[in-house]
Protein backbone atom coordinates (compact mmCIF):
# COMPACT_ATOMS: atom_id res chain seq x y z
CA UNK A 1 0.00 0.00 0.00
CA UNK A 2 1.35 3.24 -0.92
CA UNK A 3 1.46 6.27 1.13
CA UNK A 4 -1.72 8.94 0.51
CA UNK A 5 -1.05 11.86 -1.11
CA UNK A 6 -1.28 15.13 0.83
CA UNK A 7 -1.86 18.89 -0.28
CA UNK A 8 0.13 21.42 1.17
CA UNK A 9 -1.67 24.17 1.89
CA UNK A 10 -0.72 27.51 3.06
CA UNK A 11 -2.32 28.35 6.26
CA UNK A 12 -1.80 32.28 5.11
CA UNK A 13 -3.43 31.98 2.27
CA UNK A 14 -7.20 34.13 2.53
CA UNK A 15 -10.21 32.48 2.48
CA UNK A 16 -12.29 32.84 -1.38
CA UNK A 17 -15.37 34.56 -0.19
CA UNK A 18 -18.49 31.97 -1.78
CA UNK A 19 -21.26 34.12 -0.53
CA UNK A 20 -23.58 35.09 -3.19
CA UNK A 21 -23.23 38.90 -4.90
CA UNK A 22 -25.55 41.27 -3.51
CA UNK A 23 -27.65 43.01 -6.37
CA UNK A 24 -30.63 44.34 -3.57
CA UNK A 25 -29.09 48.24 -4.38
CA UNK A 26 -29.43 47.87 -8.30
CA UNK A 27 -32.81 46.01 -7.55
CA UNK A 28 -33.62 48.94 -5.28
CA UNK A 29 -32.02 51.35 -8.18
CA UNK A 30 -34.09 50.12 -10.94
CA UNK A 31 -37.23 50.11 -9.20
CA UNK A 32 -37.47 53.32 -8.16
CA UNK A 33 -36.33 54.34 -11.98
CA UNK A 34 -39.16 52.21 -12.87
CA UNK A 35 -41.61 54.23 -10.51
CA UNK A 36 -40.41 57.42 -11.76
CA UNK A 37 -41.06 56.85 -15.42
CA UNK A 38 -44.43 55.10 -14.45
CA UNK A 39 -45.37 58.44 -12.14
CA UNK A 40 -44.10 60.35 -14.63
CA UNK A 41 -45.25 59.37 -18.00
CA UNK A 42 -47.75 56.37 -17.48
CA UNK A 43 -47.52 52.87 -18.96
CA UNK A 44 -47.09 52.09 -22.78
CA UNK A 45 -47.87 48.35 -22.51
CA UNK A 46 -46.74 47.56 -25.88
CA UNK A 47 -43.51 49.21 -24.84
CA UNK A 48 -43.36 47.20 -21.65
CA UNK A 49 -44.03 44.03 -22.76
CA UNK A 50 -41.84 44.13 -25.35
CA UNK A 51 -38.95 44.96 -22.83
CA UNK A 52 -39.78 42.49 -20.51
CA UNK A 53 -39.69 39.67 -23.07
CA UNK A 54 -36.11 40.98 -24.42
CA UNK A 55 -35.09 40.89 -20.38
CA UNK A 56 -36.59 37.60 -20.11
CA UNK A 57 -34.62 36.34 -23.02
CA UNK A 58 -31.42 37.74 -22.29
CA UNK A 59 -32.05 36.17 -18.52
CA UNK A 60 -32.61 32.67 -20.40
CA UNK A 61 -29.14 33.15 -23.05
CA UNK A 62 -27.16 34.08 -19.94
CA UNK A 63 -28.25 31.38 -17.69
CA UNK A 64 -27.97 28.65 -20.24
CA UNK A 65 -24.65 30.45 -22.17
CA UNK A 66 -23.18 30.54 -18.31
CA UNK A 67 -24.43 27.12 -17.55
CA UNK A 68 -26.83 27.96 -14.80
CA UNK A 69 -23.94 29.49 -12.48
CA UNK A 70 -26.09 32.32 -11.03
Amino acid sequence: MTARHSIEHDPHEPKIDRRPESFRLIFALLAFAWFGMIYAYGVEWRSAVIGGATGMMFMLWASVRFKHLW
